[in-house]
């Protein structure tokens, strides 16, 4: 852990950027209207509500790190869109594809199949098409 100080800055465009990078700091925040976040927004659970892209959910239940209970209410907080939950056994934090590497590409593999099916046949929940372009 780090005791020192950090210098944020903040850079409404890219001039500021460039200063802020040129003068010392040691981390720029760049945001506008269109994008970028503040804390706030970060509240996972609102922003699984409003998701409506494909997600895989993928949890060990060994984590030390995120209680495993977190992987069923993040799962439960999203509302639209398909999702699928895989809770690779005995796998601690960021660990599952380590683990049981096999099962771990299965599944990804399949959930990704399931979705290029459900785009390519018009059929994505909540009649929408993620933006992805499938060949």
């Amino acid at each position: 852990m780090r005791n020192d100080l950090e210098l944020l800055a903040p850079a409404g465009d890219f001039e500021r950027l460039g200063m802020a990078v040129r003068y010392g700091a040691d981390a720029v925040y760049l945001a506008g209207k269109e994008f970028g976040w503040r804390f706030e927004d970060a509240d996972c659970m609102k922003q699984l509500a409003k998701s409506t892209l494909p997600m895989l959910f993928i949890h060990g239940d060994a984590d030390d790190f995120v209680p495993f209970g977190h992987l069923q209410q993040n799962y439960d907080a999203k509302k639209k869109g398909y999702k699928e939950m895989y809770v690779c056994h005995g796998a601690v934090h960021a660990n599952s594809y380590q683990k049981d590497p096999e099962t771990y590409i299965f599944k990804v593999s399949n959930f990704l199949k399931t979705v290029k099916n459900m785009i390519q046949l018009g059929s994505y929940p909540d009649g929408e098409a993620c933006g992805y372009i499938v060949k």
